[in-house]
């Protein structure tokens, strides 16, 4: 008896998997023409932009609980990746100088991160009460106000902008960092 038992079980798997195949094979006389049924829609991402003032203070924090103190920075690189026309970003990375160290800091939806940065970073200091805000910059040219920057860096006294073109080219244009005249 137990022997019949046993032969059963992949006799019912196979007679099933038979049954279940030999119906999912036929195609409809009759499809669904193009553009009818159901679609795929989708999702909107929502994304979150952040000042510079958010970015900078996430640094003052971080550089807090490290050390357990505020211990001076110097910012040599700025970097935002897609800006919008108010002067706010998807992701700030900074080039900081700490007490010998180098690291960039990295502020964005997902939280904050440093990476220490053993190679060189630009020359310059970045004094941000002696130039424009990325804000300001945007918000008093005609050309920045009405496009989708990819990016803006500010480095050596220069900010630096790229953005896609009507045909799709990515155009760059550069910026007196204290002035905010085009160059």
């Amino acid at each position: 008896m137990r022997a019949c038992r046993n032969l059963w079980y992949p006799a019912l798997i196979i007679i099933s998997l038979a049954l279940l195949l030999s119906g999912c094979t036929n195609a409809p006389e009759n499809p669904v023409p193009e553009g009818t049924g159901f679609s795929v829609v989708p999702t909107a991402v929502y994304v979150q932009y952040r000042s510079l003032a958010e970015a900078l203070n996430a640094l003052d924090e971080s550089i807090s609980l490290q050390s357990n103190s505020a211990m001076l920075y110097r910012i040599y690189y700025i970097e935002g990746d897609n800006v919008s026309s108010d002067g706010k970003a998807e992701q700030w990375i900074l080039g900081v100088a700490q007490e010998g160290d180098r690291y960039f800091f990295v502020h964005n939806q997902g939280g904050s991160s440093i990476t220490p940065w053993r190679a060189w970073l630009p020359s310059q200091e970045i004094v941000l009460d002696q130039v424009i805000s990325p804000a300001a910059l945007i918000q008093g040219s005609t050309l920045l106000y009405t496009v989708r920057i990819n990016s803006l860096i500010l480095t050596d006294g220069v900010y630096t902008l790229t953005y896609p073109d009507q045909d799709g080219t990515i155009v760059t244009v550069r910026f007196d960092a204290k002035s905010g005249k085009q160059l």
